[in-house]
This record gives C-alpha cells, sequence and structure tokens, in this order.
C-alpha cells in the first residue's frame, strides 16, 4: 500500500507521479508527506519501486523543488523556509537518505546520489549559499553546513565509503571536492572573508 499526504495552505504549483514500473501495486508501500505554506511554490515529486519515503516542508514564497527516487527503500526529508529557494534531488538504488534544510533567501541545493547506502545532509542559513552533491557507489557520506552570505560549496564522490565534511561561515567563500576511490576522508571547517579552496 503506498500513502500520499498532501497538505497546501495559498496558491501552490504541485505535481505528483507514482511509478509503477514492474513492480505490483501492492509491492510499493511508499510514502510522499508533503505540507506547503505561502504563495507560488512549485514543487515536483516522482518515485519509481517499494518502500521509498519523501517527506517535504515548504513556508515561505516562490519556492522550486524537484524530487525523484528510483529503487527501493530510499528516505528524503526536506524543508526550505523563506523566498526564492530551490532544491533538485535524486536518489537511484537502495537505502540512499537525503536531508536538506534550506532557511532565508535565495539558497539552492542539488543532490544526486546513486548506489547503496548512501548518505547526505545540507544545511544552508542566510543568504544566496549554493550547495551541489553527487555521489556514485555505495555507502558514501556527505555533511555540508553554511552560514552567510554567498558561500558556495560543490563535492564529488566516486567509489565506496568515502566520507566528506564541510563547514563554512562568513562570507563569500567557495569550496570544491572531488574524491575518487575508496575509503578517503575530507573534513573542511572555515570562518572568515573570500577565501578558496579545491581539493
Amino acid at each position: 500500500m503506498s500513502v500520499w499526504r498532501l497538505t497546501i495552505l495559498h496558491g501552490a504549483v504541485f505535481s505528483l507521479t507514482i511509478g509503477l514500473g514492474a513492480q505490483s501495486a501492492l509491492a510499493l508501500d511508499n510514502v510522499i508527506d508533503v505540507t506547503q505554506v505561502g504563495e507560488s511554490h512549485s514543487a515536483s515529486y516522482s518515485q519509481t519501486g517499494s518502500h521509498n519515503t519523501m517527506k517535504v516542508s515548504q513556508n515561505g514564497d516562490s519556492q522550486e523543488a524537484s524530487y525523484r527516487q528510483l529503487g527501493d527503500g530510499n528516505y528524503i526529508e526536506a524543508s526550505q523556509g523563506g523566498a526564492g529557494n530551490r532544491i533538485s534531488l535524486l536518489q537511484n538504488g537502495q537505502d540512499n537518505k537525503s536531508y536538506i534544510e534550506q532557511l532565508e533567501s535565495d539558497n539552492f541545493a542539488w543532490n544526486g546520489q546513486v548506489g547503496t547506502n548512501n548518505y547526505a545532509k545540507i544545511s544552508q542559513l542566510n543568504s544566496a549559499n549554493r550547495a551541489v552533491c553527487i555521489q556514485r557507489g555505495n555507502d558514501n557520506r556527505t555533511t555540508i553546513t553554511q552560514e552567510g552570505t554567498l558561500n558556495t560549496a560543490e563535492t564529488m564522490q566516486e567509489g565506496d565509503v568515502n566520507k566528506i565534511a564541510i563547514s563554512m561561515s562568513g562570507v563569500d567563500y567557495r569550496l570544491k571536492a572531488h574524491q575518487i576511490g575508496e575509503a578517503n576522508e575530507l573534513s573542511y571547517s572555515a570562518d572568515g572573508i573570500t577565501n578558496k579552496a579545491n581539493f
């Protein structure tokens, strides 16, 4: 049995796609739980497979979101508050988990995970932050925390059992990190003005 719950307060644009594929309806057990409060939201949700879950909350003005899950046992939990936030999220595989939180204006988050048992968490506060997280493989983990103005973080991991942890606060930070292989680990923390880092 699949479960869909949608709460919309005020105006919103909403589309929902449930893909059965080769699965029977009884095997799906997918859950989509969406709450939107405010004006002019645009959101698209798509799930194909079994035992997938989406829990999404949008509270504010003119937000955009696109969520897609393919496979089994994947989980998304996302919330946006403020004006002009955007989320694009894709999970393809099994037992992947994504958590995204964005508060205040014009943040952007893009997260793509392909494989099994990958984990991503993105938290952005204040204005004009941007985060991109791509993971291909199994058992990878990425956490990105940004607080301040005009921060940018772009990460990519290809392989298995890799870890990235990034924390940035301040003004005008930029960071790019790319790991290939197995059991790599990167941790970066910064607080300041107009810094750049490439790994």
